[in-house]
């Protein structure tokens, strides 16, 4: 069976850029021994992927995979899946604060358990790991200012705790979410805060277009460049 091919025409915006692009075109094509077509390809995707590789993969593999089955939430799992995979502990990167201030902004405001109840004992086991992380930073801290801030967010997370174990079907995951956000200095390079962002990810519902796309694609390739 022939191999359908897929084909999409484009236009030159001036005849120097015409002349300037086919004939590069053709000059890498005979330096490299591959079609010009193979040529085009590549440099269209390496310019529509991050540089980073790793980040290339996410977003190829789970922002715009090969099937029906990616999309914000499952690119949001991945990231923070891949980088709770540090040693001994840690994170393998830290700088994720704005992703999830984009999982706030484009997190569902009200309650999705559907489903996906499954997931809850998973995540109150981190969430209560979170708890005794802000306690144990409260306890060390010696300022007065900053003790006070902690104590603070210790009895806000901890209250989240209780909500969430007594009104399982009633966890509001963007409140979640601002709690790491907020107590970022504390988590932002403990793998637990990556797993517990990943379990919420697969539990909340997050908008799907493409303005959400454009911005977590954009997120994720800027913060990569320090990776």
């Amino acid at each position: 069976m022939a191999i359908k091919k897929i084909q999409k025409m484009f236009y030159y915006s001036s005849e120097y850029a015409k002349k300037f692009i086919e004939t590069r075109i053709d000059d890498l094509a005979d330096k490299t021994q591959r079609s010009s077509s193979y040529i085009i390809e590549n440099i269209l995707m390496d310019g529509l992927l991050p540089k980073n590789e790793e980040a290339k993969a996410i977003i190829r593999c789970n922002l715009y995979p090969d099937n029906e089955q990616g999309g914000v939430q499952k690119t949001l799992d991945a990231v923070f899946s891949e980088n709770s995979a540090g040693t001994n502990w840690g994170s393998r990167h830290n700088n994720f604060k704005p992703l999830v201030e984009y999982c706030i902004y484009y997190g569902s405001s009200t309650a999705t358990i559907k489903g996906n109840e499954n997931l809850v004992p998973y995540l109150l086991s981190q969430l209560k790991s979170i708890v005794d992380c802000i306690e144990n930073c409260r306890d060390a801290c010696i300022e007065t200012y900053d003790r006070e801030m902690y104590s603070n967010l210790l009895e806000l997370a901890k209250l989240m705790l209780k909500d969430a174990e007594e009104k399982q079907k009633e966890i509001v995951f963007r409140n979640h979410f601002q709690l790491v956000y907020d107590c970022w200095d504390m988590l932002n390079d403990w793998s637990i805060t990556y797993r517990y962002l990943a379990c919420l990810s697969r539990m909340c519902d997050f908008q799907e277009n493409t303005i959400a796309r454009n911005k977590l694609y954009d997120i994720i390739s800027e913060i990569s460049e320090e990776w």
